[in-house]
């Protein structure tokens, strides 16, 4: 997932030749139809970001570990 600047046919083909698809909200300045872009995703990958990042400053044994989160 990125932000609508990652929008590049370049950044496009070089996420897609390490095997990734890039998951972006549609730029205004493009043709055709927008597809619905889910914001309860940016939200969730925001939030397990911050918790990894959490467990990362406290020194966590785990440090990608989430069940300690998860209420």
């Amino acid at each position: 997932m990125c932000v609508e600047g990652f929008a590049g046919a370049g950044i496009a083909k070089a996420a897609a030749d390490l095997g990734h698809r890039l998951i972006r909200p549609a730029r205004e300045d493009e043709p055709g139809p927008a597809l619905p872009f889910p914001g309860w995703l940016r939200q969730r990958i925001l939030a397990l970001s911050a918790v990894i990042w959490h467990n990362w400053t406290i020194g966590a044994p785990v440090e990608r570990s989430l069940i300690p989160y998860d209420h």
